[in-house]
């Protein structure tokens, strides 16, 4: 496709008609709601074909940012091209769940970019700023673990090869000069949350991102999403109460499986709930990769990895509360939500001592 819409008022019926394969004779554009759209912009397109039922009723619609500097950090880091070509390449070749893409167009001379997906609304979806308790939380695992045993020591395949190992030179500058940004502005709407007289420890864990990834890009790797988190699933998908879907993979990277693990159990899961299950959950998590194939990785390395990750990660929410646009109320609390409970993670993992 040489053309195609990057904003939501450039949509057209004959655009919509030629991608859907069916004529579309009107449609209407719905926002998402609160919350949606920190990185990009997100719409529910309903439409009205020629034919009735010739098509899915509603669509989701994504392109980039309206925000100038929510745009500036998504195309530091490839965030836009990363989700088009998982859709392009990937996404039927995991048994993974994601949404069905009717559409994944980019342009790279400029990263603007359409997604037409399924929509999946009619599913249970996830809250990250409520947290999530501990059905929820086996259900991600499981799902999860469907993703990394795939690709488990496989990501040095010539057909992965777009996609970024972790710990590369863009993700270490950027992480460490976004905390460095971020850091006073966390410490003035959010210092709270941290430990009391451990300020200066979560400090160090910004100049030390580069240790951190290598930390966990050190030995055998698999797909991670990257954005595992609460607000990017669905829950009780295709008509299954365990069935799970991932959306938004703008962060897919090839990294250590409990990157993922250790960014989902941190940031998404209910401070009460972790503490009573985190031994269990990860545990699951080692079983189930291990049930779909994965051999050589040990439980005490799964748990070296999960810590590293725990650590490293709370630089996205220094990064997240300090330097991004939160769009709205829910925004900033949810920021509040995800950076409380990394800095209790560390806490209570005893994370900070890999800083020695």
């Amino acid at each position: 496709m040489t053309a195609f819409p990057s904003r939501p008022e450039d949509l057209t019926a004959d655009w919509l008609s030629g991608v859907l394969g069916a004529p579309v004779t009107a449609f209407e554009i719905e926002s998402l709601g609160e919350g949606a759209g920190m990185i990009g912009t997100s719409k529910r397109i309903a439409l009205t074909y020629e034919r009735p039922d010739a098509g899915p009723a509603t669509l989701i619609a994504k392109f980039p940012s309206e925000t100038p500097g929510n745009r500036v950090v998504a195309e530091t880091f490839d965030m836009y091209g990363r989700e088009v070509r998982f859709y392009q390449t990937l996404a039927g070749r995991t048994p993974a769940r994601s949404p069905r893409p009717y559409c994944a167009e980019l342009n790279p001379d400029n990263s603007d970019f359409i997604l037409l997906l399924e929509d999946m609304s009619t599913c249970r979806f996830g809250d990250q700023l409520a947290g999530c308790g501990l059905k929820d939380a086996r259900s991600a695992i499981d799902q999860m673990t469907e993703l990394h045993a795939t690709w488990w020591g496989k990501t040095d395949h010539p057909d992965l090869a777009w996609i970024p190992v972790h710990d590369n030179p863009t993700q270490v500058g950027g992480m460490s000069q976004g905390f460095a940004a971020g850091w006073p502005v966390f410490l003035e709407k959010f210092g709270d949350v941290l430990p009391s007289g451990l300020a200066e420890q979560y400090a160090k864990i910004g100049p030390q991102t580069g240790a951190c990834l290598a930390r966990m890009c050190a030995g055998v790797l698999t797909v991670a999403h990257g954005d595992f988190r609460l607000d990017n699933l669905f829950f009780d998908v295709d008509g299954d109460p365990d069935g799970v879907a991932m959306f938004d993979w703008q962060g897919i990277s090839k990294s250590c499986g409990p990157h993922d693990l250790g960014y989902f159990m941190s940031q998404s899961l209910r401070s009460d709930e972790r503490r009573r299950h985190q031994d269990a959950l990860v545990r699951r998590y080692y079983d189930g990769i291990c049930a779909r194939g994965v051999r050589g990785y040990d439980f005490d390395q799964c748990w070296k990895d999960y810590r590293a990750s725990v650590l490293y990660l709370f630089t996205f929410a220094v990064v997240i509360a300090g330097t991004l646009d939160h769009a709205n109320e829910r925004g900033a609390n949810m920021v509040r939500a995800l950076a409380s409970r990394s800095a209790e993670t560390i806490h209570e993992t005893g994370a900070l001592d890999l800083l020695d």
